[in-house]
């Protein structure tokens, strides 16, 4: 089990999964333009489950896709919303995603988190829990 193989497996679901639509993905491979989201992995536990140790078995830990609108008369945060909720579509509870080596399992429904206004923008992040585990 490689951890390039589960974050990979993640950004190709997110694009697979936007695909059609105005939202690029800037840090995995598009250009800025708003609106875009940007992928970025957090902390993750691994473990084996064998006594004796041996290559991880089981990851368990969170990423977060930050949802970039342009400001607007509402300074974004409608629009922000409404592609927050486009995203953690994506990710439902219990949604499997095939990785090479094992399997990804969403583990709960993602969570959108309050908007921030920056200058230019507004963000809205989307924390997503995954367990992976090999086959």
């Amino acid at each position: 089990m490689k951890k390039k193989d589960i974050t990979n497996a993640i950004k190709d679901w997110l694009i697979d999964g936007l695909t059609g639509t105005d939202i690029s993905l800037p840090n995995v491979g598009d250009e800025y333009k708003a609106p875009y989201v940007e992928l970025i992995f957090g902390s993750a536990d691994r473990r084996a489950t064998r006594v004796k140790g041996g290559p991880p078995q089981r990851e368990t830990g969170i990423f977060t896709v930050n949802v970039h609108i342009a400001q607007s008369a509402d300074g974004g945060e409608d629009s922000g919303n409404d592609t927050a909720d486009i995203v953690a579509d994506l990710f439902e509870a219990a949604q499997e995603i095939p990785f090479t080596g094992g399997l990804i399992t969403i583990q709960k429904p993602p969570s959108i988190r309050a908007g921030v206004p920056t200058e230019t923008d507004w963000f809205i992040p989307v924390i997503v829990s995954y367990a992976a585990a090999a086959r």
